[in-house]
């Protein structure tokens, strides 16, 4: 698929990974930056991450939020549990992930962005999160092994991804038995407009 124009789109499963790399690598080096989406706190309160909660994380964290909900408290995630934080960003789900689960369990966050990861492993520097571990990868080929996470959770990254069905499979293959995943994503109820894309700047919209 790499080396083929996707469906209706003049690019590349590549070349849009490298577009959505770049864009996620501006949201985590320059967060106060116009993007066509919200970033930051005000999205996090918007969408229900408790105001005591985010106080109690470093701002590092919060400001390149970018999600869509706060899945990682619909979760329910208990004690010595194992999760993966699938498009972790800067790592706000992920440390809230790795408080509910205690020294006894272990979060991994992936994301694409370099940046990204870069950023979150400093954040759980900051508070003490010796349990979280954060690794740079793509989504449709995850660094993980199958069989491994009691939870997965990912917020608002299916519709960034140039190969969803590759994407779903990797969130079907890494869940222990009886494992479980809490995705939250933009959908529509309905036949999609038509969109006409002509750059990869559309992509985001």
């Amino acid at each position: 698929m790499d080396t083929q124009t996707l469906s209706g789109i003049p690019w590349t499963a590549a070349e849009v990974r490298a577009g959505v790399t770049a864009m996620y690598s501006k949201v985590a080096t320059t967060p106060t930056a116009t993007f066509r989406f919200p970033v930051g706190p005000d999205l996090a309160r918007k969408l229900g991450y408790p105001e005591e909660l985010l106080q109690s994380l470093p701002p590092t964290a919060i400001e390149s939020f970018t999600g869509v909900a706060c899945p990682v408290l619909a979760a329910n995630l208990s004690p010595g549990e194992v999760v993966l934080d699938l498009g972790s960003g800067a790592g706000l789900d992920a440390l809230i992930a790795a408080r509910q689960v205690g020294p006894s369990g272990r979060v991994v966050g992936v994301d694409l962005s370099e940046a990204m990861v870069i950023k979150a492993r400093a954040n759980a520097a900051a508070v003490g999160a010796s349990t979280a571990e954060f690794r740079q990868g793509y989504a449709e080929a995850l660094p993980a092994e199958a069989d491994a996470f009691d939870a997965v959770i990912v917020n608002g990254l299916l519709n960034l991804a140039p190969d969803k069905p590759a994407v779903v499979r990797e969130i079907f293959r890494v869940p222990r038995s009886g494992g479980r995943a809490q995705v939250a994503e933009i959908v529509t109820d309905g036949a999609s407009p038509p969109v006409t894309m002509k750059s990869l700047e559309d992509w985001f919209r």
